[in-house]
């Protein structure tokens, strides 16, 4: 159907996500195929 994000746009930026641990869990194959990086959502949050 369509390609990956990370892929199609690697030679001009890359696509990060702000995630949780629900969503790491729930979403991790569309997360692992469309971003190339990602970051806590708020666990980090003092």
């Amino acid at each position: 159907m369509f390609g990956s994000l990370c892929k199609t746009y690697k030679e001009y930026f890359p696509i990060g996500a702000a995630v949780n641990s629900f969503s790491i869990n729930t979403h991790k194959e569309l997360i692992v195929n469309h971003f190339s990086g990602i970051t806590p959502e708020n666990q980090m949050k003092p």
